[in-house]
């Protein structure tokens, strides 16, 4: 299957007051003949205590909301760019959309955290490149998903994308720190985990050995 591109938006891009600000987009690929699924991690830094919303938007290509398979883990990450562990989890439901927010008492300290992105029912310790899943759907090529924040825009800044690949590799987009997770790491040794991923360039990485 042809691999495609990680779309990664810089700037913040406003459509109007009431419209959610767009900070990260990417493509989970989908390979459904061996029932294969592409899973990302979005690393970023929260610079101020305050509420935040995330929304998770599934799209078809760039087209309308799309109903497909998505879910989200969030997880706190140390100053090397380790995921440390896992604060709260989402998933769509078939809908077109859902949110993992930070309100009140669950405001996000200042600090990193990721957010780890895949199809389906997205285990805990499920990382890039990809999840194995005989549920993966059917005729659908790729999911295109957006993280938007309503409130707490100013305090969101998105710093490395780690994102999975078909082939086993995973691409690297932002300076980071980011590093990769191996996926039979348990929560409370992923702190241990180097890797040297921590480039400003884009570059591909082999999938490690379980």
């Amino acid at each position: 299957m042809k691999r495609l591109a990680l779309l990664a938006i810089a700037g913040l891009m406003t459509a109007g007051s009431a419209q959610a600000v767009t900070q990260t987009a990417g493509f989970l690929e989908i390979d459904d003949p061996n029932d294969k699924a592409t899973i990302d991690i979005q690393f970023f830094a929260i610079s101020n205590v305050e509420d935040v919303e995330f929304q998770f938007d599934i799209r078809d290509f760039l087209l309308a909301p799309a109903s497909e398979n998505l879910a989200a883990h969030l997880w706190t990450v140390d100053g090397a760019g380790n995921l440390v562990s896992k604060i709260a989890s989402g998933d769509n439901g078939g809908a077109a959309t859902f949110n993992i927010d930070r309100f009140g008492g669950d405001q996000l300290a200042i600090g990193n955290y990721a957010f780890v992105v895949g199809t389906l029912n997205l285990g805990m310790n499920e990382f890039p490149p990809f999840q194995m899943d005989a549920g993966t759907p059917a005729g659908v090529a790729h999911v295109e998903y957006e993280i938007s924040s309503v409130v707490g825009q100013n305090a969101v800044a998105y710093t490395c994308i780690l994102a999975g690949n078909l082939d086993g590799t995973v691409t690297q987009t932002g300076a980071g720190p980011c590093l990769l997770p191996t996926a039979t790491s348990e929560p409370g040794t992923l702190a241990a985990i180097g890797g040297g991923l921590a480039m400003a360039s884009l570059l591909v990485i082999r999938r490690r050995r379980c």
